[in-house]
């Protein structure tokens, strides 16, 4: 199993919300780094990683204007709560009976993303072709520019000239 857990750094706002698979391990490790003692504020479970990871992205773009730093957030105890939420509605999603719903839909939903993603970079991609063959418009290279350098028995490569 894996959990999204909200961990408060008490006697602040500050709240990080992660994925681990075991919150009372992930939370002596935060500690460490933490100048602040840290509590488990919430915790729901999910039976995949993706799942998981899915809701906890969730939350991080409900609560976006509130980071402060990496995965910590300034909020209250209402904002927590809203995030909680909105990491079960996100992980109800992905359930169905008890049981892991059909996701062809989400892979279908990831082709469609990655085909936008190509064309979008292809278009980026012609764009650029289309400045950078505007700015060499101007620039050809004449043939017969090649010096022949005697004493060095070298020849000199074609010169660029800008009409």
């Amino acid at each position: 199993m894996t959990y999204v857990y909200g961990v408060r750094a008490v006697g602040t706002n500050f709240i990080k919300i992660g994925v681990a698979s075991d919150v009372a391990k992930r939370r002596k490790g935060i500690a460490v780094g933490c100048p602040f003692p840290v509590v488990v504020e919430w915790v729901v479970q999910f039976r995949t990683r993706h799942g998981a990871m899915y809701a906890e992205k969730s939350a991080h773009r409900s609560m976006h204007r509130r980071r402060t730093s990496g995965e910590w957030f300034w909020v209250t105890a209402a904002e927590s709560e809203a995030a909680r939420s909105t990491v079960q509605t996100k992980g109800s999603d992905l359930w169905d009976d008890g049981g892991m719903r059909d996701q062809s839909h989400g892979a279908v939903a990831l082709i469609e993303k990655m085909r936008h993603r190509a064309e979008a970079a292809e278009r980026r991609a012609d764009a650029a072709e289309s400045r950078l063959s505007a700015s060499v418009r101007g620039v050809t290279i004449n043939p017969y520019a090649v010096d022949y350098h005697a004493e060095h028995e070298t020849l000199q490569a074609p010169r660029w000239s800008v009409r």
